[in-house]
């Protein structure tokens, strides 16, 4: 089985292929028991997590904003390299109204475009929103001397249901963001509250060393066993 790079798999809808080559799982949290034990060695940990998260971030940018040519293979035959293209129609030389359509292109020099420019091509409507949801844009153009957006090529072609998917996928895209900000907000918050707590704790220890209210008490710091003495009140022989 042929594994695509990223221009291909988005131009055949490979999504599973996709994932693998442009996500890069985070580190997991690190553990408030760990940090708790050595906070200078928890705040190292917690630095160079963000450091990996915020690396692992820009290298999805690069490659959703990198440009390249696909690869078609067919059984029995060798592999042949495509670029974007483009067909010109002119219906009316007096007004200069021409007719534009872009397409493969097996003409040198190919042109690269970027992943979403080749899932738009290919009209996958997966491969479409994963791009999206990752961080691609729909208005940036190719590099070469193809300047186009997939916009523009849905536009061209007359992709009118790839546009809505477009703008579905861009509208719950942002819906999301707006919830899991709420949601590191409503985190930062509890923790706020909650680091507000323990250190009036702390500090009402250090005020009143001797005052446990509000701690658990023992009501029967001897062990002794305890005795319902009403348990038996009209039981039992009388003395």
């Amino acid at each position: 089985m042929v594994k695509y790079d990223i221009y291909t798999a988005a131009y055949y809808g490979d999504v599973d292929r996709l994932k693998a080559l442009l996500i890069v799982p985070d580190p997991p949290p690190i553990d408030a028991a760990d940090s708790s034990a050595d906070s200078a060695e928890a705040a190292v940990a917690i630095k160079e997590r963000e450091a990996v998260i915020l690396a692992n971030a820009k290298a999805l940018e690069d490659k959703l904003r990198s440009v390249g040519v696909i690869t078609v293979q067919s059984k029995g035959r060798l592999p042949v390299r495509f670029g974007l293209g483009y067909r010109l129609r002119v219906l009316d030389p007096e007004t200069s109204t021409v007719d534009l359509t872009y397409k493969l292109s097996k003409k040198e020099p190919l042109i690269p475009a970027s992943p979403l420019h080749w899932a738009v091509l290919g009209r996958d409507a997966a491969t479409i929103c994963l791009l999206i949801d990752l961080g691609a844009t729909t208005t940036e153009p190719t590099c070469g001397i193809l300047s186009c957006s997939p916009e523009q090529i849905c536009v061209a072609n007359g992709m009118k249901n790839v546009l809505s998917l477009i703008a579905t996928a861009q509208e719950e895209l942002v819906i999301r963001k707006e919830r899991a900000e709420q949601e590191r907000l409503e985190a930062l918050e509890k923790k706020r509250l909650a680091d507000e707590e323990k250190q009036r704790m702390i500090q009402s220890t250090k005020e009143n060393p001797g005052d446990t209210t509000g701690m658990a008490q023992d009501v029967n710091p001897e062990g002794y066993e305890e005795v319902d003495l009403e348990a038996n009140v009209d039981g039992g022989d009388d003395l």
